[in-house]
C-alpha cells in the first residue's frame, strides 16, 4: 500500500509540475554562483543536477503535441488542375536544366538571368507537385491563429526588432569594421554593382548590400542595414519552425527568448558574411519537418535546392546537407520499418523514394555549377580545413594525444553557454557567457529532455542537429571561434520550445488552471528576466566596452576617415605602411575614389620638391605610426613655412592611432634647404651605387621605393651606406639609439662601432616585423656617423633610424641640417596641434563617415 501510493505521488503530474520547478531555481542558484571564482564548481553542479531534474522529471511528451492532428487526405479536383499542374512541373524540370546547365557553361555571363530562373523553376516545379500530391498528402487540421496568439507574436517581432535597430549609429561605431571579412562584405556588394563581378562565394551575402547602395549610398551604415533586416527575419522563421512542433506559447517563449538574446543580437548589427545565412538554416529545418509531418512530394525540390545552396555559403553551413542527409535517411528506415503495418505507410513510403530522387535532382544543380566554378581550384572549397589540418599543434599525429586535445576542446565549448563565452574581444564581453541564466538554465534543461526523450516531436533530430553543428564548428578547426558556431543560436531557442511545450502539457493535466496560470506567469518572468539581463549586457556594458570599441578602429579606417575630410579638390599623401590603401583592397568601396592619393615609405620627393603627381591640387600630407610622426611635421613645417600641421586623435582615444595631418597648399616648393646626411644605394653583388642623395635625417620615412618590398618583392633589396656628421646640443651627454626594422646594421660613431640586436628594445610604436636596435651614449659636440644596412627576412620593408634621447621631448630624430635654427620646437607643434576633441571629430572626418562617399 505504501508503495503503491508513492509510485502514485511520484507519477502525479502535480508533483512532476512542482519537481521541475524545484529543478530550475536549483539551476538558476547555481548559474548565479558561477561567475564566483570560489563557488564556481559549485555552481556549475549545481545548474547541471537541477537541469537534469527538470529534464527527466516530466516525462515524455503526448503526441502530437502541436494541436494539430491528422485527418484523411482530399483527392486532386478536377482535370484542369492536374493538366495545369503537370505543365508546371514539365516546364519546372525543364526551366531547372536550362538554367543549371546556363551557369554551368558561363556563370558570369549568364548569372543575371540563369539565377532567378533557377530559383523560379524550383517554385515552378513545387507548384505543380502541390497540386498533384493532394491526394497523397497527410492535411492537418489546422488549429486557427487567434487574435492574442498573433498580437503578441507581432509584439515580440516588433521588440526584436526595435532592439535590433536601437543605436544603430552608435554601435557597432560607423568608422570602423569588426573583422575584415565586412569590408569584404563591402568590397563584394561595390563589385557586383561597379565592375560586374558575380560571385559565387557567399552569394546572397553579397548581394545583401547592393540594393542599399543604389538607394542609399555607400557607406557602412547602409552595408549593415540588410544584414539586420536578416537577423529580423530570423526570429520569424524561428517562430514559425518552432510552431511546426509545439504549441503557440512555447513557441512565442522561445522567439521571445532569441529576440532579446545579446549572442544573437550582437550577431545581427555585423555586415559579416558568417551570419545571415542562419537564417536559411532554420528555413531548412521547417522544410524537412514540415515535409515529414504532411507527406507528399511538393517540399523535396526546396530542401534539395537550399542544401546544395548552403555549399555556396560560409564553411559552417555546409554541414547543413550532411544535417539534412541525416535526417531523410532516419525517415527513410522509419517508413521502411513501417511500411507493412498500413496500406497508408506503404504508399507512404514509395512517395518518399520518389521525393529522395526529386531532393537529389534539385541538389544537383546547384552543385554541378559550384563544381564547375572551383575547376581552377578544387582545393579552395576546404581551404580553412586544410589550413587547420596544417597546425600540427593541434592535428597531432599523437592517438592520445588528440584524443586529449579534442576533449579540451569540447570542454571549452561547454563553457562558453554559462561560464567564459567568446574571448574574442570582437564579438563578446570578456568573461560574458553567450546566454543570460535564464536562458542558459532552460536551454540546458532542454537539451538534456530532448536527448533522454529523442523519439516525440523530433526532438532527437533537433538535438542531434545542435550537436553535431556545434562540435563540428568548434573541433575541425585548429582554434574555437565562437563566431563559427551561430547557426546553432536559433536551434538553442527551439530546443527551449520542446521543453517549455511538454511543461504547458504538465500544467493543464494537473486539472486546476492556477497552476496552468502559474506556468504561464513563469514565462511571463523569464522572458522579463532575459530581456532584463540581456538589455544590461548589450546596451548598459556591451556597445559601451573601450574593448570592443577599440576593434573596429585600425590604420585604415582612421586614414579613410580622414580622407573623407579632406575636400575635392586634395591629393592626399600617406606615410604609412598601408601600402594598398589607394589600390583596389576590401576597404576601395568605403574609401571612394573622389579623393586622390598615394601611400609612401618615402617622403624625400616632398621635401625636396621633386615633380610629383599632387601638382595642380592642394597637398595634405598624412603620418602613421610608426614612423617619427612628430620629427617629420617639424621638418615638413620647417621646409614648407606655410604648412600647417596638428595631431588627429580619435575622440575616443586610442594613442596607437593618432596621426599628424600637415595641410602644405598647391603648387608651393619648400625653401633651400642642405642635407648633409651622404646616402647611397647599392643593389646585392653590385659595386656601384644606383641611387645618391643627401638626406636630412636618418629615418624609416626616407627610404626609398626603389627599396620597397611592396612593389617588387623579388628584386627591391637594397645594401644602404650612409655617412654624414651632426651635433649634440647641451652640456650632459646624450642616449641615442640606431633602430632598425627588417634589417641588420653596423657602422661606427667616431670610430666606435656597433651593430644592432634584436634584444635591444625599441621604446615607441612599432607594427609588425623584425626589430633591432643598437644603443650609444655620446658627449655633446660634432659627430661623425657611418652605417651600413642590409635587409632582413623576405617580408617587410626596412628601415633605419637614428635617435636621441631628449629629457623634455623624449626620443626624437637626429637632424642633418646644414642650419637647424629656423626648425621649430617639439613643443611648438605639440601646442598647436592640441585640438578640442570637436575639431578632431571634424578633422577626422567621423562627422562625415556614415555618409555616402561618391563612387
Amino acid at each position: 500500500m505504501a508503495g503503491a501510493a508513492v509510485r502514485g505521488l511520484v507519477s502525479s503530474p502535480w508533483v512532476r509540475f512542482l519537481v521541475a520547478l524545484l529543478g530550475l531555481a536549483v539551476a538558476l542558484w547555481g548559474r548565479f554562483l558561477i561567475p564566483s571564482p570560489a563557488l564556481e564548481r559549485l555552481g556549475t553542479w549545481l545548474l547541471v543536477l537541477g537541469c537534469v531534474a527538470a529534464a527527466i522529471v516530466i516525462g515524455a511528451p503526448a503526441a502530437p503535441s502541436s494541436g494539430q492532428l491528422a485527418t484523411e487526405a482530399g483527392p486532386t479536383r478536377g482535370r484542369i488542375p492536374v493538366l495545369l499542374a503537370s505543365l508546371l512541373l514539365v516546364a519546372g524540370f525543364a526551366a531547372f536544366g536550362y538554367a543549371s546547365w546556363s551557369l554551368i557553361v558561363a556563370w558570369r555571363a549568364n548569372f543575371d538571368w540563369a539565377a532567378p530562373l533557377m530559383v523560379g523553376a524550383v517554385a515552378l516545379a513545387t507548384t505543380g507537385l502541390a497540386i498533384l500530391d493532394r491526394k497523397w498528402r497527410q492535411p492537418l487540421v489546422r488549429v486557427p491563429t487567434s487574435k492574442l496568439e498573433l498580437f503578441l507574436v507581432l509584439v515580440v517581432l516588433a521588440c526584436g526588432t526595435f532592439l535590433r535597430f536601437y543605436r544603430i549609429d552608435y554601435f557597432p561605431p560607423t568608422d570602423g569594421f569588426v573583422a575584415i571579412e565586412e569590408p569584404q562584405s563591402g568590397q563584394g556588394a561595390w563589385a557586383i554593382m561597379a565592375e560586374g563581378v558575380r560571385p559565387w562565394e557567399f552569394l546572397l551575402d553579397r548581394w545583401l548590400a547592393v540594393p542599399f547602395f543604389h538607394w542609399v549610398g555607400i557607406s557602412i551604415l547602409a552595408l549593415r542595414i540588410p544584414f539586420v533586416i536578416v537577423s529580423c527575419l530570423t526570429l520569424l522563421a524561428t517562430y514559425i519552425l518552432a510552431r511546426e512542433v509545439v504549441r503557440w506559447p512555447a513557441a512565442l517563449l522561445a522567439t521571445a527568448l532569441l529576440a532579446v538574446s545579446h549572442w544573437h543580437l550582437h550577431y545581427a548589427r555585423l555586415a559579416h558574411n558568417i551570419f545571415p545565412t542562419t537564417l536559411l538554416s532554420v528555413v531548412v529545418w521547417w522544410l524537412c519537418i514540415r515535409q515529414a509531418r504532411t507527406g507528399g512530394l511538393r517540399l523535396y525540390p526546396w530542401i534539395g535546392f537550399w542544401s546544395g545552396y548552403s555549399l555556396y555559403a560560409y564553411a559552417g553551413y555546409r554541414g547543413i546537407p550532411i544535417v539534412v542527409g541525416v535526417f531523410l535517411f532516419g525517415y527513410t528506415l522509419y517508413l521502411w520499418w513501417h511500411r507493412n503495418d498500413a496500406p497508408t505507410l506503404r504508399q507512404t513510403w514509395r512517395l518518399h523514394l520518389a521525393g529522395l530522387l526529386l531532393f537529389v535532382l534539385f541538389f544537383s544543380g546547384p552543385v554541378a555549377a559550384l563544381v564547375n566554378q572551383l575547376r581552377s581550384d578544387p582545393s579552395y572549397f576546404l581551404e580553412a580545413f586544410y589550413r587547420s589540418y596544417a597546425n600540427k599543434q593541434y592535428y597531432v599525429s599523437d592517438w592520445p594525444t588528440w584524443l586529449r586535445l579534442r576533449w579540451e576542446r569540447i570542454l571549452e565549448t561547454s563553457r562558453i553557454f554559462h561560464h567564459v563565452g567568446d574571448r574574442e574581444q570582437a564579438y563578446n564581453l570578456p568573461g560574458e557567457p553567450m546566454l543570460d541564466p535564464v536562458s542558459g538554465v532552460l536551454f540546458t534543461t532542454a537539451l538534456v529532455f530532448c536527448l533522454v526523450y529523442p523519439r516525440h516531436r523530433f526532438q532527437g533530430f533537433f538535438a542531434f542537429a545542435f550537436l553535431f553543428l556545434l562540435l563540428a564548428g568548434a573541433l575541425l578547426t585548429q582554434t574555437l571561434v565562437v563566431a563559427r558556431l551561430q547557426i546553432v543560436v536559433p536551434l538553442v531557442f527551439v530546443l527551449v520550445a520542446l521543453w517549455a511545450d511538454r511543461m504547458w502539457e504538465l500544467s493543464g493535466s494537473v486539472g486546476r488552471q492556477w497552476v496552468r496560470s502559474l506556468w504561464g506567469a513563469c514565462t511571463v518572468a523569464a522572458v522579463v528576466a532575459a530581456a532584463v539581463l540581456n538589455w544590461n549586457v548589450y546596451f548598459g556594458k556591451m556597445i559601451h566596452s573601450p574593448v570592443m570599441r577599440a576593434v573596429y578602429r585600425n590604420y585604415y579606417t582612421t586614414a579613410i576617415t580622414f580622407l573623407h575630410s579632406l575636400p575635392d579638390n586634395a591629393y592626399a599623401l600617406l606615410l604609412s605602411d598601408m601600402r594598398n590603401l589607394f589600390i583596389p583592397n576590401d576597404y576601395a568601396w568605403w574609401r571612394g575614389n573622389r579623393v586622390p592619393g598615394e601611400v609612401t615609405i618615402d617622403i624625400y620627393p616632398l621635401l625636396t620638391g621633386a615633380k610629383a603627381p599632387w601638382e595642380g591640387r592642394f597637398l595634405h600630407l598624412l603620418i602613421q605610426r610608426p614612423f617619427e610622426q612628430q620629427e617629420i611635421a617639424e621638418l615638413v613645417r620647417w621646409l614648407y613655412p606655410e604648412a600647417t600641421c596638428e595631431w588627429i586623435r580619435h575622440p575616443e582615444g586610442y594613442p596607437h592611432l593618432d596621426q599628424i595631418a600637415c595641410t602644405i597648399g598647391r603648387d608651393v616648393r619648400p625653401k633651400p634647404a642642405r642635407f648633409t646626411l651622404r646616402a647611397r644605394y647599392f643593389r646585392p653583388n653590385k659595386q656601384e651605387p644606383f641611387l645618391e642623395r643627401a638626406e636630412p635625417a636618418l629615418s624609416w620615412a626616407l627610404f626609398p621605393e626603389a627599396c620597397s618590398r611592396w612593389h617588387q618583392p623579388e628584386r627591391a633589396d637594397c645594401i644602404v651606406e650612409w655617412d654624414g656628421t651632426f651635433v649634440l646640443q647641451g652640456d650632459s651627454r646624450h642616449e641615442l639609439a640606431v633602430e632598425a626594422r627588417n634589417a641588420h646594421v653596423e657602422g661606427d660613431v667616431d670610430g666606435r662601432e656597433f651593430t644592432t640586436d634584436r634584444s635591444v628594445p625599441i621604446e615607441g610604436y612599432v607594427l609588425g616585423g623584425e626589430m633591432r636596435a643598437a644603443r650609444l651614449v655620446l658627449d655633446p659636440g660634432t659627430h661623425r656617423i657611418r652605417v651600413r644596412a642590409r635587409p632582413l627576412g623576405n617580408e617587410g620593408d626596412p628601415g633605419v633610424r637614428l635617435r636621441r634621447k631628449d629629457p623634455v621631448g623624449g626620443w626624437q630624430l637626429v637632424t642633418f641640417l646644414e642650419s637647424e635654427q629656423d626648425l621649430p620646437s617639439a613643443g611648438e607643434l605639440q601646442g598647436k596641434s592640441s585640438a578640442t576633441v570637436e575639431k578632431a571629430k571634424h578633422s577626422s572626418g567621423e562627422l562625415a563617415a556614415g555618409g555616402p562617399v561618391e563612387p
